[in-house]
């Protein structure tokens, strides 16, 4: 039986994973107080306070259950992917963090879905870590939208593309340290502002890159609603009608290449899903919560949106069941 709502965006954050104090530049330490855990990177005072439902599975699922979720996709707290460690750190954290996930998905199969994290600064480690998902029992990749200032869509990461599309993996497409932080104040604002700036930046470079085209098989999920995507892709979609030189640059209409790219619900606005389902269609949108660090009621910017049962239907979990393969499965 299907389930009725799939969350696929997320996050958790392992205790007794990381250190409880790490000085090293670029390596996550996480400690616990009582009901919450500090979390940074390398020297410094805790950048964010968690609670406890981002490692406690019992807490999570009375959540869940709360608030209608039946399925929900687990992946790491992006500050974990630690980008910015050394290589061997950053091997080791992702090993860990991933078989955390995995054993959260083996004692809860029919609640959790698993994707992990591969440490992208060091690619070879990286695409044998992808190579061995299917048997740790992770259902996807959670991949950053840079590394360490690198653009994930750069011509370097295409052996990392070529091996996702080959595994058949569904990727997590999620903000990490946005390249245009440096326009805001530092803080909670950055993340609001610079977010949907920096996932709509990369998903629109999956698309003029070639990425999508050459691959159309790939599933990635923009997180964030897809971000600033949406306006860059209606500029593209005009000059590609109107423009020779734009319609030479790319392999088929942009259009077209984004109707292949899921993206979740998490726009903070009903009228942005009813154009989306307009637009694009329900069929490449999904339930995202951001949860536990964003309180909103599941989706209630689809429950608003004034679409068709169909759509809301396709969003709450048919287009999830789809990008997850849960039929094949």
């Amino acid at each position: 039986m299907a389930s009725d709502l799939i969350d696929v965006h997320s996050h958790v954050v392992p205790l007794g994973v990381f250190p409880r104090a790490h000085r090293d530049d670029g390596v996550p330490w996480v400690r616990r107080v009582a009901d919450i855990a500090e979390v940074s990177l390398g020297p410094g005072a805790a950048r964010r306070r968690v609670p406890a439902t981002s490692w406690d599975l019992d807490k999570r699922l009375v959540w869940m259950n709360a608030n209608g979720i039946d399925v929900q996709v687990l992946s790491p707290m992006p500050m974990l992917m630690s980008y910015g460690a050394a290589p061997r750190e950053a091997v080791q954290m992702a090993g860990s963090v991933n078989s955390w996930i995995a054993e959260a998905v083996a004692t809860h199969p029919t609640r959790f879905k698993g994707f992990g994290t591969v440490p992208l600064q060091d690619l070879d480690q990286a695409l044998a870590m992808l190579r061995g998902f299917a048997e740790t029992g992770l259902h996807g990749v959670q991949l950053g939208t840079n590394v360490a200032g690198t653009p994930i869509t750069d011509e370097s990461f295409r052996t990392l593309w070529e091996t996702v599309a080959d595994l058949n993996i569904p990727v997590l497409l999620h903000p990490v340290s946005p390249l245009a932080a440096r326009w805001f104040p530092p803080g909670e604002l950055t993340s609001h502002s610079a977010f949907p700036l920096e996932v709509g930046a990369a998903a629109t470079a999956l698309i003029t890159s070639g990425t999508l085209a050459r691959h159309p098989g790939l599933r990635v999920c923009a997180t964030h609603g897809g971000g600033s995507v949406w306006t860059s892709l209606n500029r593209l979609d005009h000059f590609y009608r109107k423009r020779e030189s734009v319609r030479n640059s790319l392999a088929e209409p942009p259009m077209r290449t984004a109707s292949r790219l899921f993206v979740d619900c998490l726009t903070f606005s009903a009228r942005a899903v009813a154009a989306h389902c307009d637009s694009v269609g329900a069929q490449t949108m999904m339930i995202g919560t951001d949860a536990p660090f964003v309180h909103d009621r599941p989706g209630w910017t689809v429950e608003e949106a004034g679409i068709s049962s169909a759509e809301e239907r396709a969003i709450r979990h048919e287009t999830a069941e789809t990008f997850l393969a849960l039929e094949a499965a």
